[in-house]
């Protein structure tokens, strides 16, 4: 049920007729308006199409153009100007690692090993100390520690003032230790295989090694070391018999590998399936494979024993019957009948 304030109220009849003059006013406006655009006595006329048709040369003149003002808008972009005059536009290229100088492949950078370190004992007074190493060195060239009450630790900067220190030192009597220079250690060379020929390797030297050698600067003493260490290598490796390997090592019979094979594959199928059989039957192999093993080795050894000569078995006979006493320990001759 639709309440009083709810239900629609009814037109009453000045509504209505306001409602039918409105529709005839806009009838009466259409009516002016078409007869306005119609008139019989004009000419008919032609309309022409929005859209002309265009040649290829025109749609590609326009393409062109639209290419050419594309690159213009790009190139104002990115900075560069007169496109039209120069096909190829010159980039700036610049290399951030240009101002560095050129070096060459081969020259390495030589490495300066640093100066050891020069060790002094029993040093009562510091102050008297330090003058006497500046009466050589400056106060910058060198550097100490105290370790102990009297022993002091001295560091040169560079190896010209540990030189003149060292000489220093040395000529004034002080006691103290210190220790080689890496570039003044002696090469070691080391011989493998000591059982070669002495006399070859002495004939070579003999032959090849020449004494006139000029040693004024320091590339001729290093270049007269490289030389005769080179001959002394060459010529061990002459004198050095050739080690022959046996082809025989690590040669296990096929029947060993055949029966390896079957143990690894009775495993796997043990560890799927867990039951009782194949553990069984996995034992059983691996019991014929130690037996297999075991039994190689014996014929190993009696191949081994039977190549052996007799003097060498009475060589060994007689060491072993012999006692052998210590060194600091008297024995009268009695008691070692």
């Amino acid at each position: 049920m639709q309440s009083l304030f709810t239900r629609q109220r009814s037109a009453s009849l000045s509504d209505a007729n306001d409602k039918t003059q409105r529709n005839n006013n806009n009838t009466t406006i259409v009516e002016n308006e078409q007869n306005r655009l119609y008139n019989p006595s004009a000419p008919w006329q032609r309309v022409p199409n929005q859209k002309r048709n265009r040649s290829p040369d025109e749609s590609i003149t326009n393409q062109a153009k639209r290419t050419q003002r594309r690159e213009k808008i790009i190139n104002k972009h990115r900075g560069i100007d007169n496109l039209e005059h120069s096909d190829t536009p010159e980039i700036e290229i610049s290399n951030s690692f240009s101002l560095l100088g050129e070096e060459s492949g081969d020259a390495q950078a030589k490495k300066t090993p640093k100066p050891p370190p020069i060790i002094l004992y029993g040093v009562d007074d510091l102050a008297k100390l330090t003058q006497l190493i500046e009466e050589v060195v400056q106060t910058d060239d060198y550097t100490y520690k105290v370790v102990s009450k009297n022993q002091l630790i001295i560091s040169s900067k560079t190896v010209d003032k540990y030189k003149t220190l060292i000489e220093h030192i040395r000529s004034k009597g002080l006691i103290g230790h210190t220790f080689t220079r890496k570039d003044q250690k002696c090469m070691r060379i080391v011989i493998k295989h000591l059982h070669f020929k002495w006399g070859a390797f002495a004939e070579y030297l003999e032959e090849k090694v020449e004494l006139r050698i000029s040693l004024k600067t320091e590339e001729d003493i290093d270049e007269a070391t490289f030389y005769i260490t080179n001959l002394i290598q060459v010529a061990a490796w002459r004198a050095t018999p050739s080690l022959s390997c046996s082809s025989q090592r690590n040669n296990i019979p096929l029947e060993i590998r055949n029966k390896l094979a079957e143990k690894r594959k009775q495993r796997r199928k043990l560890h799927s399936s867990r039951s009782g059989s194949d553990r069984t039957e996995y034992n059983r192999i691996s019991r014929e494979l130690k037996e297999l093993i075991t039994e190689n080795q014996n014929i190993t050894c009696q191949q081994k024993l039977s190549t052996l000569t007799e003097n060498i078995i009475k060589s060994i006979d007689t060491l072993a019957s012999t006692y052998l006493y210590p060194v600091a320990c008297e024995v009268d001759d009695d008691e070692r009948n």
